[in-house]
């Protein structure tokens, strides 16, 4: 298989003030988001199959959810880890293990439903160029550094990006990132392009979206609800 997705569906939904469902599972236009997601693998050409990495604590839930939908890149829904890098690695072991290792993988978030196809292809077809690449947009507004409630710097926003997911990788390359990583005690992060970034390896950028938001907060739920009666046509 030439690419495959791991989507991370990790959270609990704490920040959404749900105390019942984990966010990946709210219903966005009567579907729920992370069905939205997977859609978007389901339609890219590039990819031939897709590995959930499931909060173990909504791993029965999740797997009743996806299973009986009609998702034929479905290849697994397995547990996750106690962190996000955690979880990138149990993807990435699973598909060692099972024999399913791809020349690249599109790791993303499953709270990202309004990722494109053209998006992850876009994405995948740099990884393979360069090794990794990480799908950005460019910031529009000022960055500034504080500390004590005053501000101590300000960055030039015209060399500056808010990332997004996918970031995709050389199977291999991504790999030995992570492995890298648990060697060395390295387990500060969130964020997979930055393990391939200590390796001094290149990371491309690929252009984003804005309306490729990821589903963290009340208010991003309001927002992806709008862009939901736009955007999807069920």
């Amino acid at each position: 298989m030439d690419a495959v997705g791991i989507v991370l569906a990790g959270g609990e939904g704490v920040r959404m003030g749900e105390e019942t469902l984990s966010k990946q599972f709210l219903d966005l236009g009567g579907v729920p988001v992370i069905v939205r997601t997977l859609e978007a693998f389901e339609k890219t050409g590039a990819v031939g199959g897709v590995v959930v990495v499931m909060n173990p604590n909504w791993l029965d839930h999740g797997r009743e959810v996806l299973w009986q939908r009609n998702l034929s890149k479905l290849l697994a829904v397995i547990p996750g880890g106690a962190t996000r890098q955690d979880s990138s690695y149990n993807g990435l072991l699973y598909l060692s293990e099972a024999g399913r290792r791809p020349r690249l993988v599109a790791i993303h978030d499953a709270v990202r439903p309004f990722v494109t196809p053209e998006i992850i292809s876009a994405s995948l077809e740099a990884a393979s160029l360069h090794g990794a690449s990480d799908v950005v947009v460019k910031t529009s507004d000022t960055i500034v550094e504080g500390k004590d409630g005053l501000i101590t710097g300000m960055l030039d926003r015209s060399s500056l990006y808010n990332g997004q997911t996918p970031q995709s990788f050389r199977f291999e390359l991504i790999l030995e990132a992570h492995e890298r990583a648990r060697e060395e005690g390295f387990a500060e992060t969130t964020d997979d392009v930055r393990l391939v970034h200590r390796l001094k390896e290149p990371v491309a950028l690929v252009e984003g979206s804005p309306l490729n938001i990821k589903i963290t907060t009340p208010e991003d739920l309001i927002l992806a609800e709008m862009l939901a009666k736009r955007l999807f046509k069920d």
